[in-house]
């Protein structure tokens, strides 16, 4: 398959639905292969069928987990002969009051949204690094520019997601390797049930071809931040 991402080897975690599962498909249209990521064989198994061929693999475990991470780096390294991209894209949420919110609540989202994040790129640079070429996509949100009533763990998560983009971004700059993020508004996910229903919101598949052409971007382009919002506004 032919396109702006022919040949390149692309590990998408969070793959087996909503945005991560759009962004994957996205990918092997421009021609990438992808190194599928979740916790659930099912949701992977048919992200990857709906791939289809020989341009999709899968990783089952969870992104909190060091040996997830490392595991998914070698997978594309041995499967793929290269490692081009990581989109770290999984994450989860919290609804209501802050202080309804477990402790152990707040570690898990921290975990999954942050430290996830973390352990995915830190077993991905070296490679990258060595390479002399690579670029990382993360996922944050427009929770992440602006504090969200009863929302006040997801907004951490993701300011400091922005955080950490940045501040790696700039230590890699000078060595072949780009450092994104995507900050997507309301989208019609499972992610959130009331999103899901509003037509309004922007889909899966448009933040996807938003990856996608940070992605494809020449050697000497960096876009460091994407925020991307619904054109239409919320209906009274």
């Amino acid at each position: 398959m032919d396109g702006e991402l022919s040949g390149q080897v692309v590990i998408v975690t969070g793959a087996g639905r909503g945005i991560g599962r759009a962004v994957a498909a996205e990918l092997a249209a421009a021609g990438a292969r992808l190194v599928l990521v979740a916790r659930t064989r099912a949701d992977l198994a048919l992200a990857a069928q709906e791939i289809g061929g020989d341009r999709a693999t899968v990783v089952a475990g969870d992104v909190t987990d060091e040996a997830t991470a490392a595991a998914a780096v070698a997978r594309a390294q041995e499967w793929g002969g290269r490692l081009d991209a990581l989109v770290n894209n999984a994450g989860i949420g919290w609804h209501g009051p802050t202080h309804e919110m477990s402790v152990d609540a707040w570690r898990r989202l921290m975990e999954v949204n942050l430290t996830g994040v973390f352990l995915f790129t830190r077993a991905a640079l070296p490679v990258m690094l060595a390479q002399r070429r690579g670029h990382i996509v993360n996922i944050a949100s427009g929770a992440g520019r602006l504090g969200m009533a009863e929302n006040a763990a997801y907004s951490t998560s993701k300011f400091g997601l922005i955080g950490f983009t940045e501040s790696v971004g700039l230590e890699v700059r000078g060595r072949g390797v780009k450092v994104s993020v995507v900050e997507p508004g309301s989208v019609q996910t499972r992610f959130s049930e009331s999103t899901a229903r509003r037509d309004w919101a922007l889909r899966p598949e448009d933040v996807a071809g938003v990856v996608r052409a940070v992605l494809a971007t020449g050697p000497n382009v960096w876009i460091r931040e994407a925020f991307v919002t619904p054109l239409q506004v919320p209906r009274a």
